[in-house]
């Protein structure tokens, strides 16, 4: 399996693990309802709505031709952005969400990239540099000693763990974008025996401060 599979493969195992928890939630609360719960047609019932719910997302995940992107302006200068023939204008330190469809994209008539995959991603035509940091969810002894083990990276004389630099003019090597967060758990952490990695992009100034609360929890 590719890398672009195991990107659609993996939202889509995220959307199926909701689901799976909603599930749970439900049975719960059938089983403290005892009339309810001894209702067979009530809990088929409810199974078969969240079943079609689960087959419908998965086929629009898996069907979906264009997703939302951001043009990025981290400077402190507004911009002007062309992307095929669509005129943009970003904001001293803003950005602006976007869609593109599958296929060859022109970034301002000259750099050129291709959207050939279910993924979000980041447009950067200042080339700043952004950072994309890896974190683990799971058992505390294995993240110990994935810790332990860890490269570092030197960036402005700090040491930083599980951290990548990027500058490219189209960036998508992450799961969470600019603006959305990590979650402060994820569906491995229910079973010891795996490990979860998720990565995030973020602005300097943004991972700096992140990095220092991740440091202290």
């Amino acid at each position: 399996m590719n890398y672009n599979s195991l990107v659609l493969f993996d939202r889509a195992s995220y959307l199926r693990n909701d689901l799976y928890n909603k599930v749970i939630e439900i049975f719960l609360s059938l089983k403290k309802n005892k009339k309810m719960s001894k209702n067979p047609m009530i809990t088929g019932f409810v199974i078969a709505i969240i079943v079609v719910i689960f087959s419908y997302g998965v086929s629009q995940l898996m069907n979906q031709k264009e997703l939302e992107f951001i043009i990025d302006n981290p400077t402190n200068e507004k911009i002007q952005v062309q992307i095929d023939d669509q005129e943009y204008e970003v904001d001293a330190n803003s950005f602006k969400i976007i869609k593109l469809e599958l296929g060859d994209h022109v970034l301002n008539g000259q750099h050129k990239f291709t959207y050939d995959y279910i993924h979000h991603g980041v447009i950067n035509p200042t080339k700043s540099t952004y950072y994309v940091y890896k974190r683990y969810y799971g058992s505390v002894a294995k993240k110990d000693s994935i810790f332990q083990n860890a490269p570092t990276l030197n960036i402005d004389g700090e040491k930083y763990q599980f951290t990548d630099t990027i500058s490219d003019y189209f960036i998508q090597d992450f799961y969470y974008n600019l603006n959305e967060d990590f979650p402060s758990w994820t569906n491995s952490q229910k079973d010891s025996l795996k490990i979860d990695a998720r990565k995030k992009i973020f602005r300097k100034v943004a991972f700096e401060d992140f990095y220092e609360k991740e440091e202290t929890e």
